[in-house]
């Protein structure tokens, strides 16, 4: 708790706005955005590598928030809370730290991948701060940080060995670990979000089986193929969150096809149509 008081110490409005706006980093809005350029604008492989692995990050961080379920620390400690907006950012048990975790899992991962001396730098100063932020906001303990990042670490440190490695694996078997098996965990392991997850995962997994998109030519192309991509996948979200009844998205294999075509969309279609509307082939070897 003195850690937490320690960094509220020169709390202010403005100080709370820079720290919600850090810690939104770490938001599931924020790694659609970010996955959907890496993948479409950067490297496709190294887009797919983060995004299967932040999936499977992200599940072990429900599973072990259940299964330890502690409270946060403006439960026993309401002062501790920096307003509503903090408050929103922090469903469900403490231990150990999504953002932190998440952060983690995606840059250090990303830094490896990348082998840049600057993204080194920054990643780890965006998962540094990411965490700092959850400590000052009030909505997690230090030991729920601590052990985020080092769940994180792990888990990328797994993800890059498996990625250098390159493991062969046919159809059935990418099926299988894509798909089939997500939608079990999610059937019978239940999680807040594990249907998102399986969904998720069944597209970033599949995608290159269905489309092998390379990315290619100058910067203002590939950008405009990332806002393309990033439109039609919140267009997809929206949509279906308007025109969808809560009882319908309530159903167990609902999110998982949610979510697995909203990835098709954005990760297979696009760049398809995208390359037959400006005459340039994508498809890699």
């Amino acid at each position: 708790m003195e850690i937490i008081q320690s960094l509220q110490s020169v709390a202010g409005p403005a100080l709370d706005a820079v720290a919600l706006t850090m810690t939104n980093l770490g938001s599931e809005e924020a790694y659609i955005v970010l996955l959907v350029v890496v993948y479409l604008a950067i490297d496709a492989r190294a887009g797919r590598v983060l995004g299967v692995a932040l999936l499977a990050s992200f599940y072990l961080n429900q599973v072990l928030k259940q299964a330890f379920d502690t409270a946060r620390p403006f439960v026993e400690h309401p002062e501790l809370l920096r307003g509503d907006a903090a408050y929103r950012t922090a469903p469900g048990p403490a231990f150990p730290s999504g953002h932190a975790q998440s952060a983690a899992t995606f840059w250090i991962l990303a830094a490896g991948l990348g082998r840049r001396r600057g993204l080194t730098l920054a990643a780890v100063v965006l998962t540094l701060v990411i965490g700092l932020t959850r400590l000052y906001l009030g909505v997690h303990w230090p030991v729920d940080v601590l052990g985020g990042w080092a769940i994180g670490i792990a888990a990328a440190g797994v993800a890059l060995a498996l990625a250098r490695r390159r493991p062969s694996a046919g159809v059935a078997l990418q099926i299988a670990a894509f798909v089939l098996v997500p939608l079990t965990l999610h059937l019978t392991v239940p999680t807040p979000e594990s249907g998102v997850i399986a969904g998720a995962l069944a597209g970033f997994g599949i995608a290159p089986l269905l489309y092998r998109h390379v990315p290619k030519g100058a910067w203002p192309r590939r950008a405009g193929l990332a806002a393309a991509g990033l439109a039609v996948a919140f267009a997809w979200l929206a949509a279906t969150s308007l025109l969808l009844p809560e009882a319908v998205k309530d159903q167990a294999l609902v999110a998982p096809a949610r979510y697995m075509i909203l990835a098709w969309l954005g990760l297979v279609a696009t760049p398809w149509a995208f390359a037959r509307w400006t005459g340039v082939a994508e498809r890699g070897a």
